[in-house]
């Protein structure tokens, strides 16, 4: 028994370019959205940065009726900071102690009317929330007005502080 086999070849209703522009299509649509994923990643990756910056600040409160001066460091920021080093100079001489901050008031008392004085020291490597404060001095002094003290005091000392964010990027205040 013989057979016959008949192999005709199918009727092409499509055009063979047809294929190559969809694959090029297909290709540009691929490239297209992987750029604008890396866009997204990009901006979402800073508002992220923005939505964790600290923003180290500080305030003097005069209070006439307890006689009272205090220097009060803030972060004011959205994030929290990371005290990485600090500096404090008197009269331009940086003070190297094991609390610099106690040593400058000392420093700094010595020919003024202060009654009394508190402090609350710096820490390197601390970390100081979004909200935070230290109260870096407070002093008392019933002789001599406020105001004429942080006259006396504002330009004998400055304080530099170096802090991070948690992404690392660093920043800087000083008085």
């Amino acid at each position: 028994m013989e057979y016959l086999i008949y192999i005709f070849p199918p009727e092409n209703s499509v055009s063979p370019y047809w294929s190559i522009i969809t694959s090029i299509a297909s290709t540009i649509i691929a490239i297209t959205a992987l750029a604008l994923t890396r866009r997204q990643m990009r901006i979402s990756d800073k508002h992220n940065r923005l939505m964790v910056t600290p923003h180290i600040s500080s305030t003097t409160h005069i209070d006439r009726e307890k006689h009272t001066i205090a220097l009060q460091l803030e972060n004011n920021g959205i994030g929290p900071a990371i005290i990485k080093d600090f500096t404090i100079e008197i009269d331009g001489n940086v003070i190297e102690a094991s609390d610099e901050v106690e040593a400058a008031i000392k420093m700094l008392i010595v020919d003024l009317p202060i009654d009394d004085w508190g402090h609350e020291s710096l820490v390197r490597n601390s970390f100081l929330p979004a909200g935070g404060t230290i109260d870096l001095v407070t002093l008392v002094s019933t002789k001599q007005s406020p105001e004429d003290l942080i006259k006396v005091i504002d330009p004998r000392a400055n304080v530099k502080i170096e802090y991070t964010s948690i992404y690392g990027e660093t920043f800087t205040y000083q008085s």
